[in-house]
């Protein structure tokens, strides 16, 4: 009941906040209301006067914004706007790949975008940072249909009905709002700037919503250009809230693996990254996240949150993590998400799995994850790091084996993987091709070291 209050009230907050008069109106109402405990000849006057203009302002702010979202209607497309390939980008690029998802089973498949020139430097550079004073806007179309996009997104995997509200919190979130391509990841700058839950859900997430009269993406404007080729995050104009998937391996070398709830709006029931989410703003403040110059490190930054993904969906205590382990192992861009920018990582613990609190998950967290299970690091090195087929049949075939040892009720009727799951799993095995000592290297932070 908490949940679902918390959920309401971020909504009417996020929708009706520049509807002054509709909220000035409801306000006066309480006022006169009030007004009551008067002496009776004051309150008599102030009741009907308020309750007038009360009603008056109700009535009309209320049918303009009713008439509003139903100009609007929105309607799932047949053929959401094509992916192009992967030199139909604006920016440049050293090795572009455009590729489908292909482990998603009866998860969310996509295509997605990645430059294997700059996976290739994300473990070994540190990318500066800088937070914009200026907090992201959803652009005027997108604000206008904010209520009937938060209704019409995906809700445990399915689009929901108009007039349910969705129970999800309007969190205070990071988006990347700069292109990370090799140079800048060098040498460059990125940009970070303030964002909210429900500005994702009312532009990245309907992306293959559109009007009814002409049956285009309502987003695509914003990600696209008119010759279909994907903008850059320095000029798109959706919310585009980082992603951060992470992969840990436990000291007995294997690789911790989350099961999502039903109730998660992107690949329900499927399995995770030890730890997936989105960068709070939160985890951009502190002194661990600033250089000795003071300068804001990104790649801090962007650890911190997948770290605390790991901590609070694994539920791996801060102290068994070996934070000075962690590592960026890929960038990539979520197609089907109107091209989300996500990053993924990997890093070391100091206990074994058998350590690991597995099985049901309990308290808050159990509406977005299920259960925690482990694989043999051998799926992941065994296979060509190069051979994407090769490397998702071989994680599957260790979750199904997995699934051989677990009780009837948990297991899975189809074994399902969330799209940066595979990605991050694809990632790590590239990574650790090349950095092959990693496993065995002293972490550079203590163990203890907490990050949240």
């Amino acid at each position: 009941m908490r949940s679902r209050l918390r959920g309401w009230v971020d909504y009417v907050l996020f929708v009706y906040r520049s509807e002054w008069i509709w909220i000035a109106a409801f306000a006066f109402f309480v006022v006169t209301t009030v007004a009551v405990l008067a002496p009776p000849e004051i309150a008599l006057v102030v009741t009907v006067v308020g309750a007038a203009v009360t009603i008056g302002g109700l009535v009309v702010d209320g049918t303009r914004i009713f008439r509003a979202w139903r100009a609007s209607p929105l309607q799932e497309l047949a053929a959401p706007p094509p992916a192009g390939s992967a030199a139909d980008v604006q920016w440049m690029h050293d090795d572009p790949v455009m590729t489908s998802t292909i482990g998603h089973g009866s998860a969310l498949g996509t295509d997605i975008w990645f430059d294997r020139a700059v996976d290739a430097r994300l473990p070994h550079v540190r990318i500066r940072g800088r937070r914009s004073r200026v907090a992201y806007r959803l652009p005027d179309e997108l604000a206008a249909i904010a209520g009937r996009s938060l209704r019409t997104g995906m809700e445990a995997g399915r689009r929901r009905r108009l007039g349910r509200l969705p129970v999800r919190f309007n969190g205070r979130l990071l988006r990347l709002a700069t292109e990370p391509t090799r140079s800048v990841v060098e040498s460059g700058e990125v940009v970070l700037e303030a964002v909210r839950y429900f500005d994702g859900e009312c532009s990245n997430e309907i992306w293959s919503m559109g009007h009814e009269a002409d049956g285009d993406s309502i987003v695509a404007p914003y990600v696209l250009d008119r010759a279909g080729r994907l903008l850059s995050l320095d000029r798109a104009r959706a919310a585009n809230v980082i992603g951060a998937s992470i992969l840990a391996i436990t000291a007995d070398r294997r690789c911790v693996i989350v099961r999502q709830a039903m109730g998660n709006s992107i690949a329900p029931g499927a399995y995770a990254a030890s730890g997936s989410g989105s960068v709070d703003a939160r985890d951009a403040s502190g002194s661990r996240v600033r250089d000795d110059a003071g300068e804001l490190d990104a790649t801090a930054v962007i650890v911190r949150g997948m770290l605390r993904e790991l901590h609070e969906e694994s539920r791996v205590p801060w102290r068994d993590m070996l934070v000075g382990s962690a590592r960026l192992t890929g960038y990539w861009r979520w197609m089907s998400r109107a091209a989300k920018p996500e990053l993924s990582g990997i890093v070391r613990l100091s206990i074994d799995a058998d350590e690991l609190s597995t099985g049901r998950v309990w308290g808050d967290e159990a509406a977005f994850t299920a259960s925690t299970t482990t694989v043999d690091l051998a799926a992941l090195t065994t296979p060509d790091s190069q051979d994407r087929s090769a490397l998702v049949a071989s994680l599957r075939s260790a979750l199904e084996a997995a699934e051989e040892s677990m009780p009837e009720e948990r297991r899975s009727k189809v074994v399902s993987m969330n799209p940066s799951l595979e990605q991050t799993w694809v990632c790590a095995a590239a990574f650790l091709a090349a950095n092959p000592g990693w496993l065995d290297d002293q972490p550079t932070a203590p163990a203890s070291e907490r990050v949240e």
